[in-house]
């Protein structure tokens, strides 16, 4: 493998390591010289907690890809798709529309690198790696090697259809207060019971409870309740009230 091969994979398995840790996105693609792609593993380090190297020694494409394998420990579960040779019934490549790969990148990007007068070698190393960190935040396993034009608008299309399978995350629901009842209306605390409620309510409060009233109690007025006897229900309406006096 050639050096200018070992560095493009690198960058490809390192775009793909960004979409996977949903790394913002807001690097040159185009810039895959060693320096610059040591910085980028270096920051993927420092999110897994991992330690870097020396920044004197020298970067070169075999530590970079050993310290990407490093990254991808503990394997993650990634989904690898099947990608069609694109080719005629007679073998030969069929031709690709540049308009169409650069419209699945804005799909699956958001946009697409422009696309050089002279030398294409470096809109496909963008590209290439535009479409690995799709990949990998969808949790799918870019392809080894993507070369070529009609590479990556395979990968593209199976891609584009990938995500399209992808059912849409649930909504999550949102509470709403309770409606209140238009007959129900509050009263005032009665004072019939011992809740907290009632303690903090005036002195004076009372309620009907089955024809019967009753006048709450406090501690403070206790004896006053002593001084009156109220009927039973069972009494005689010519009863009387006898005292101490009477005997």
């Amino acid at each position: 493998m050639t050096e200018a091969r070992c560095i493009q994979n690198v960058a490809q398995k390192l775009a793909g390591l960004e979409g996977w840790r949903r790394v913002n996105p807001t690097q040159d693609f185009t810039d895959v010289t060693l320096d610059r792609l040591d910085g980028r593993v270096r920051y993927l380090e420092q999110l897994s907690s991992i330690d870097s190297p020396p920044p004197m020694l020298e970067a070169t494409g075999e530590s970079l890809a050993y310290r990407l394998h490093r990254l991808e420990r503990p394997p993650a579960v990634f989904t690898e798709l099947k990608i069609s040779s694109w080719q005629t019934a007679a073998g030969e490549k069929l031709g690709i529309d540049l308009s169409a790969l650069k419209a699945l990148l804005v799909k699956l990007f958001n946009k697409s690198p422009e696309w050089p007068e002279e030398d294409e070698m470096p809109w496909i190393s963008a590209a290439s790696q535009q479409l690995c960190y799709a990949a990998g935040r969808h949790r799918v396993k870019p392809p080894h090697t993507l070369e070529t034009i009609s590479q990556l608008y395979a990968f593209a299309v199976e891609l584009s259809l990938k995500m399209e399978s992808i059912p849409p995350p649930p909504v999550p629901l949102i509470p709403y207060p309770k409606p209140r009842n238009p007959h129900h209306s509050s009263h005032a605390c009665c004072g019939c019971c011992s809740c907290s409620c009632h303690k903090r309510l005036g002195r004076r409060n009372k309620c009907v409870n089955a024809g019967r009233v009753r006048w709450r109690r406090f501690p403070r007025f206790t004896w006053l309740k002593k001084l009156w006897c109220f009927k039973s229900k069972g009494d005689d309406d010519s009863s009387t009230i006898w005292t101490d006096a009477d005997d």
